[in-house]
């Protein structure tokens, strides 16, 4: 499969990797609807004339998760991706008992399904996570031949276990040494 990773692509991962569990997105839902209402009384002690400088500080708070999310984080990442040439050259993906193979211009290597950490997916790309740092990138639109991305996510879930979940590491088989015996 060859692939090519574009600006977006790379946004749209990070951000998954942003996305928080249910547990904490529900309580996140809690903390804006909470935010909500500090704002709207913000707002009214400013249209009374009692605003206070800690309205100010608690609307620039309140701001301040936005502005990251849809203003800064696209901006870094875009500014990341122009500064990795690597992530910006095509390579092809071969999918193998064992693991993946990545081929560049550059090289090759391998990635052991008992080396993924975790995987995630939405509705444009797996994620495959080798560290909670490291990650690689397939988007969907690649998956035709010779796997679809149904295929794909059954190879996963069967090699590297559910989605969005930790794995636990594994021992790998010992590497066989090639040289003579001391």
């Amino acid at each position: 499969m060859k692939v090519t990773i574009s600006p977006s692509d790379y946004i749209s991962a990070i951000r998954l990797g942003c996305k928080p569990r249910p547990v904490f997105a529900v309580l996140l839902g809690f903390l804006a609807a909470l935010a909500l209402v500090g704002l709207t009384l913000a707002a009214r002690s400013a249209l009374l004339g009692r605003a206070s400088w800690v309205d100010l500080v608690g609307f620039l708070a309140i701001c301040y998760f936005p502005a990251w999310y849809w203003l800064y984080l696209p901006w870094r990442v875009r500014r990341l991706y122009q500064q990795q040439r690597s992530i910006q050259e095509p390579f092809s993906v071969d999918f193998e008992d064992q693991g993946l193979r990545f081929r560049t211009s550059n090289g090759e290597g391998s990635l052991p399904w008992h080396h993924l950490h975790r995987w995630r997916e939405s509705k444009s790309a797996f994620v495959l996570y080798q560290s909670d740092a490291l990650l690689h990138i397939l988007p969907k639109r690649h998956f035709e031949f010779p796997v679809s991305a149904a295929q794909f996510r059954e190879i996963l879930e069967r090699e590297a276990g559910p989605a969005n979940k930790a794995l636990k590491p594994t021992v790998p088989p010992p590497l066989r040494s090639g040289g003579p015996a001391a």
